[in-house]
């Protein structure tokens, strides 16, 4: 098990003892996945950032209502997903009825939660078409990056490789891998933003 994975797993066990002080390891572990999971669906870096963002505000005061033996026993990863997801769907009813009132987001995310069952919050037919598209702009913007920048990003964003399974896969450090991806995620967002004011 590498370091990364031993922090990942010890995570629930660190916010349960100290929420607080030790979020901010909980973002350091999630962030860069959760960006690229909703930037292949809304497709600007700066919308993906502040939803990102507000996933986490989202995260934090749901673990704060939560008693510590639940925290104990979250498996995060999929919880963080939810939340994260619940918002984009909340993000694409504005977009088509901005003067609506949208329900509030339950902060009672437990795994068996039925909140993210809801009817109205699956795609529509027309969101997954530009879900589609998305994937496959992102795919096209990797493919812009450094050859030893690609394949690692392609591993940890659509494989959900572990850093310790790609330094593996790769035969590289995981101290490498780590920085090959926090530099591809910087590059990619530079090209995204050069793209949205060419657009414009």
């Amino acid at each position: 098990m590498g370091q990364n994975d031993e922090l990942v797993s010890a995570l629930p066990e660190l916010l349960a003892t100290d929420l607080h002080r030790n979020f901010e390891r909980l973002v350091l572990a999630y962030q860069d996945r959760l960006y690229a999971f909703v930037l292949l669906r809304v497709h600007n870096a700066h919308i993906a950032e502040e939803l990102v963002l507000d996933a986490f505000e989202r995260a934090y005061y749901a673990l704060k209502s939560y008693p510590v033996a639940r925290i104990r026993l979250l498996r995060l990863e999929p919880w963080l997903y939810e939340i994260t997801r619940n918002v984009y769907y909340n993000y694409l009813r504005t977009l088509r009825t901005k003067d609506a009132r949208l329900p509030s987001v339950p902060l009672d995310l437990s795994e068996d939660s039925t909140a993210f069952n809801i009817a109205d919050t699956a795609p529509e037919p027309d969101e997954e078409v530009c879900r589609n598209e998305n994937r496959d702009e992102l795919h096209a913007y990797i493919e812009t990056l450094p050859l030893r920048y690609q394949e690692t990003v392609k591993l940890y964003y659509f494989e959900h490789f572990s850093y310790d399974d790609i330094a593996k896969h790769l035969h590289q450090p995981v101290g490498t891998v780590k920085s090959n991806i926090h530099r591809a995620t910087q590059l990619l967002r530079q090209y995204i933003h050069t793209q949205i004011k060419e657009v414009r």
